[in-house]
């Protein structure tokens, strides 16, 4: 046998093994990639309702610390000021709880809603929806910085004896549940214009 025939021969195996391996992997990736998909089209309407429920639920209790860090200022009222502290405590893991949700849906938002369909017909939306998340992390770390605020030890002792601290708590509540209240009116505005 002739060596170059040979090396033809090795050549043309070789270069067809790879050719094969290369169309395996493709088609390996593809059908991940189809998964993916499939499990994005499935999942993305639940996500977006169990986001919009920890949205509701974020917003109505941190409206409860609202009104009980209101009404705790002043002294004798230590009741209000536990009450405060206990829907402090539930406010700030629901509220992570619905950054997070957003962040699972977010990739199907970008994909099926803003880039098929709102940057081309509703470009004020867009623009809304970039604000709602830059009023989204203000958000979370005021709702951080409430319950450290809140639930740090001796803040019976400190409130009791100076009153303007707990107006101090009140104030920093309620700008977390104007940032709330933001992202929940864009977000319900936006879902009801196009939605995953």
């Amino acid at each position: 046998m002739d060596l170059s025939c040979a090396a033809d021969k090795l050549a043309a195996h070789v270069s067809k093994r790879i050719i094969s391996d290369w169309f395996f992997c493709f088609e390996t990736s593809f059908v991940f990639l189809v998964n993916v998909m499939t499990w994005e089209l499935y999942l993305a309407r639940p996500l977006l309702i169990l986001h919009a429920l920890t949205g509701f639920a974020a917003l109505g209790i941190s409206l409860h610390v609202l009104y009980f860090a209101w009404r705790g200022g002043g002294f004798g009222r230590t009741g209000f000021r536990a009450r405060a502290r206990r829907y402090a405590n539930i406010t700030w893991p629901i509220y992570l709880a619905t950054i997070i949700t957003g962040a699972l849906v977010y990739p199907a938002y970008m994909v099926d809603v803003r880039g098929r369909w709102l940057d081309a017909n509703r470009p004020e939306l867009t623009g809304l929806f970039e604000i709602k998340e830059h009023w989204a992390a203000i958000g979370l770390i005021l709702s951080w910085a409430m319950w450290r605020y809140l639930c740090r030890s001796g803040v019976d002792e400190i409130a009791s004896a100076e009153p303007h601290f707990w107006r101090g708590h009140a104030l920093l509540t309620f700008l977390m549940v104007i940032c709330i209240a933001v992202n929940v009116v864009i977000g319900c505005w936006v879902v009801m214009v196009k939605s995953v």
